[in-house]
């Protein structure tokens, strides 16, 4: 998505991309990691999961907020554990943040390689690894 035009828009779309992540962390950081693995959101105002009171039983997206809450405070393997899934893109999340700075700043164009990471394939694998911590959160809670 990154078009051929010159540094200043290289820098515009990094800041809005270091803005999202920063956002992103800066929340999770403020939050409190819910000591069963799941129930962070609900520090947000949100409701309970429904998929828990209705079908006994995690959903995919269970333990999310807690694993990215604890990848924030600096507590990799305890978010992994929670939620392998979130763990992961709680990291990308934070590398992002560092490479959209680190353009943002500089003025680098380097970071347009990185768009080989947007293919179909990079998606297939996400979506992957998605149910394969869905699985995991369903057998280990």
């Amino acid at each position: 998505m990154w078009p051929d035009s010159p540094k200043n828009s290289v820098r515009a779309w990094s800041a809005l991309i270091f803005l999202g992540c920063a956002a992103l962390l800066l929340r999770a950081a403020t939050l409190e990691p819910a000591v069963q693995g799941i129930g962070t959101h609900r520090q947000m105002g949100l409701p309970a999961c429904s998929w828990i009171v209705e079908r006994r039983g995690p959903c995919g997206t269970c333990g999310m907020t807690t694993a990215f809450s604890l990848a924030a405070h600096g507590r990799l393997v305890d978010a992994f554990v929670t939620q392998p899934a979130a763990a992961l893109l709680a990291l990308w999340v934070a590398m992002t943040a560092w490479v959209s700075g680190y353009t943002m700043v500089t003025g680098c164009t380097a970071v347009r390689r990185l768009r080989v990471l947007a293919r179909p394939a990079t998606f297939a694998l996400g979506a992957a690894l998605f149910m394969a911590a869905w699985a995991y959160k369903i057998a280990f809670g």
